[in-house]
């Protein structure tokens, strides 16, 4: 019997696909549903999951109870170990976050308690912002990621508009301290590089991607600080200065080593992930051009955009199915571009992954995806095939988001979350 209503289920090419889809999801929500060892890992996961997935679901009242037990562990957890008190903002908070906040947004459930979450995440900010300031040039090659810690805190609080204005500009103010150095009217990129052992990260889980949306979305919101629209176009003419086409294909690099970055330039990362890809970075440069009403701009990221839609799936050089580094990272970007602008250009790669993720399916007595691992073993290469956890970036639960997201009528609320709306 089908635990999900599947009118809700958005109809696909193929009649098998879709009944394999519908399958699928009977068998995680079950599995979850009957999953006594559950640890805070876990009910994160999990109320992510059933929270975005809410309003499938025949009957709520009983995944009320479960999201009810995995928010109290949420709650405990979160005292007892004071979430977030490491040097940088981790995914563990980024993380518990989202999952409460995914909750509260399809349910109307927990508000206080993701008010009172909000305020503790603002007491952190501000040690985050100290630390900061009084480590700023001597952190090393962490630097990158305390501030895509801090564009990952800015992105979610943009979620409720004006209310955490104050911090929001108080963050711009440490990203325009990175990019631009106000009075010279000069890019500070390559300058402030120096810190960090001369690397510029292009991407956007760790680089300047990161910060340049938050900022654009900013902008369009009018939250600005001084500098903030000349460091959003400064980032920008630095991805224009290093994109290079090969054969028709626009890439980046992945990390630029500046001092040396002119041998460099012709090193171009052609793996294409959600994490370090071009394809991510060009859509970040779409949200941008839309915030900044840069027609152009989008008109060239959406270029760049459809003609990765014209790739063969080997060429993606991806060999899992995880929202990070795998198949459906690229889903939720094609799909979101699809929201966008409907070329059936995109509707066609939606379905052409979605036949590779069914493909990695492997429904065991416990559900799972098959991902590959590429392993040197004396001397020799080997494929090693293996099955993953219920992680949200690197395992089943981030592949089901993704399905759920491209193939279900839910909320888009992942695509946020993700840096890519």
């Amino acid at each position: 019997m089908s635990i999900i209503n599947e009118k809700e289920i958005i109809k696909v090419i193929s009649d098998d696909d879709n009944k394999k889809l519908i399958s699928i999801f009977n068998n995680y929500f079950k599995y979850i549903a009957c999953d006594d060892n559950i640890t805070f890992e876990k009910s994160v996961t999990n109320n992510m999951l059933i929270g975005y997935g809410y309003n499938i679901f025949k009957d709520k009242v009983f995944w009320d109870d479960i999201l009810m037990k995995n928010m109290k562990i949420i709650r405990e957890e979160i005292l007892k170990s004071k979430l977030g008190r490491e040097v940088f903002p981790d995914t563990k908070l980024i993380d518990t976050l989202y999952s409460s906040y995914f909750v509260w947004r399809n349910t109307g459930y927990f508000e206080k308690f993701i008010y009172s979450l909000n305020h503790y995440l603002v007491d952190l900010t501000q040690i985050y912002i100290k630390y900061f300031y009084e480590n700023k040039h001597n952190v090393g090659y962490n630097f990158f990621s305390l501030s895509s810690g801090l564009a990952s805190i800015c992105n979610y609080l943009l979620e409720f508009g004006y209310e955490y204005q104050s911090t929001i500009e108080q963050l711009l103010q440490i990203f325009v301290s990175i990019i631009y150095e106000e009075n010279s009217n000069k890019s500070r990129i390559y300058k402030q590089i120096d810190i960090y052992e001369k690397t510029l990260d292009f991407s956007l889980s760790n680089g300047i991607a990161g910060i340049l949306l938050v900022m654009a979305k900013s902008y369009s919101k009018n939250i600005v600080v001084s500098g903030q629209i000349e460091s959003i176009k400064n980032i920008i003419l630095t991805y224009q200065e290093y994109a290079k086409r090969i054969d028709t294909i626009t890439y980046w690099p992945g990390l630029l080593k500046l001092d040396t970055k002119e041998d460099l330039k012709n090193m171009y990362n052609m793996k294409e992930t959600w994490s370090y890809g071009a394809l991510s970075i060009a859509r970040v440069l779409y949200l941008v051009g839309k915030c900044l009403k840069d027609y152009k701009l989008t008109d060239w990221a959406n270029k760049i955009i459809i003609e990765k839609s014209r790739m063969f799936l080997p060429e993606f050089i991806v060999t899992n199915g995880s929202l990070l580094t795998g198949y459906t990272g690229l889903l939720c970007i094609f799909d979101a571009m699809y929201r966008d602008d409907v070329s059936i250009r995109y509707l066609k790669m939606n379905n052409e992954l979605l036949k590779k993720v069914l493909d990695l399916y492997a429904n065991n007595q416990e559900p799972k995806f098959k991902f590959k691992r590429i392993e040197l073993i004396s001397g020799k290469i080997n494929e090693a095939e293996y099955f993953h956890d219920n992680t949200i970036r690197e395992g089943y639960t981030g592949i089901l988001l993704s399905l759920l997201s491209t193939f279900s009528n839910v909320k888009d609320l992942l695509h946020p979350y993700m840096g890519i709306r």
